[in-house]
């Protein structure tokens, strides 16, 4: 699941309203299909990643595909369906642009009053003959509707050698259902009590 599919589930139904203004029920029940079929195909798979959002999501879709199915040729009220699908459709966000305002808003603050430059996603700082490194690796398997990242540290230096260490393997989840509240200061906590006092260490 991707962005792509929200921009064709999207188009769709901007195609699906043009055909019901122009009284075309032919075009209709082509889009309308397309439109089933992606709401199926993706939305259904909120199962696979426990996104309640998404599995509602793909109800209310569904619902309202129904409703138009009763009766194509009442152009009017039909349109009034697909206005209500488009609405919740521009509700979805792209969690990994959450995860980048997280960085901005809670991350960077936090290593930045710790002497920490930023790079990217990672945060480096020289101190005491150690090179310390930060990054925030974000899983392989991330996407628009679920981002998952962990804090890995690298450090050099004295004799030491760390590679993207993990301190207790503490990964963080977004997705629709997240509480950006509770997310963030779970993230600050991690990196106050845990990550910090590692880094420490070594100075």
């Amino acid at each position: 699941m991707g962005y792509k599919t929200i921009e064709s589930m999207i188009h769709f139904c901007e195609e699906l309203l043009a055909a019901f203004k122009l009284h075309d029920t032919a075009k209709a029940k082509r889009r309308l299909n397309q439109l089933e079929e992606y709401n199926l195909s993706e939305f259904g798979g909120g199962k696979e990643f426990n996104i309640t959002f998404l599995l509602n999501l793909h109800g209310n879709i569904e619902e309202e595909i129904t409703k138009i199915k009763k009766n194509m040729e009442d152009h009017d009220k039909n349109k009034q369906y697909v206005v209500l699908i488009l609405s919740q459709l521009n509700k979805v966000t792209d969690q990994r642009k959450v995860r980048d305002k997280i960085i901005t808003e809670v991350i960077h603050p936090l290593f930045k009053r710790w002497g920490y430059k930023k790079e990217a996603r990672s945060f480096r700082k020289e101190e005491g003959g150690y090179s310390k490194k930060v990054n925030i690796f974000t899983s392989q398997f991330v996407d628009y509707y679920n981002v998952e990242f962990i804090f890995e540290i690298s450090i050099e230096g004295q004799g030491q050698h760390y590679l993207r260490h993990r301190v207790k393997e503490k990964w963080f989840k977004l997705t629709e259902d997240t509480d950006l509240g509770e997310i963030k200061a779970e993230i600050e906590a991690h990196l106050t009590q845990e990550i910090k006092p590692f880094l420490d260490r070594f100075k």
